[in-house]
């Protein structure tokens, strides 16, 4: 198997978001939202870099599936209301993206909340 990117590559470049994190969100208090399950790792290490006071809350996200619903069938593991909140969605692998989608217009509905994903 040919390796893509190195463990040092991949950490660097993790460095380098939670640089960009704390510069885009110096004076800011933001709530990352990382997707379970394949997020956990990715957000574990981004976390150890990030410098500003930040929280965590973890979410789960499922669509319908078999139908051309636009609606999210259910998001669980959210305990923190995220109106007026700086949202950062911390995803490991987007494949179609459209149950992702789907939450993110959900958030930028929210009066005053700013909402970024990283993946």
């Amino acid at each position: 198997m040919k390796t893509l990117f190195t463990s040092e590559q991949i950490q660097a470049r993790i460095q380098q978001l939670a640089d960009q994190i704390d510069s885009d969100f110096a004076d800011k208090h933001p709530i990352f939202l990382p997707v379970l399950n394949g997020s956990f790792r990715f957000a574990s290490d981004l976390m150890h870099h990030i410098a500003i006071p930040a929280e965590m809350d973890f979410i789960k996200i499922k669509s319908y599936q078999g139908t051309d619903s636009n609606e999210l069938e259910e998001v669980t593991g959210l305990d923190t209301s995220l109106r007026g909140r700086d949202v950062i969605i911390v995803e490991d692998i987007v494949d179609t993206g459209q149950t992702l989608l789907k939450f993110v217009v959900c958030l930028v509905n929210l009066p005053n909340t700013v909402t970024k994903l990283i993946t």
